[in-house]
């Protein structure tokens, strides 16, 4: 059983030339990579949005 401190990241990627599959294999890639760096990262969320700004607004919790 883990015990102690965990980490949880959610990302937002935005790119107006991202096709539906170049973005799931960033997503993937991105995970990966954070996963295997952050000691303390137990999960993460990366949202892709296939335009020129993020929807950072949409994803985050009201203030």
């Amino acid at each position: 059983m883990k015990t102690g401190c965990r980490l949880h990241a959610e990302i937002n990627i935005a790119h107006p030339d991202f096709s539906v599959s170049e973005g799931h294999q960033i997503a993937d890639d991105t995970r990966k990579e954070l996963l295997k760096h952050l000691k303390f990262l137990s999960r993460t969320t990366i949202h892709i949005d296939l335009s020129n700004e993020s929807k950072e607004k949409y994803h985050s919790k009201p203030t």
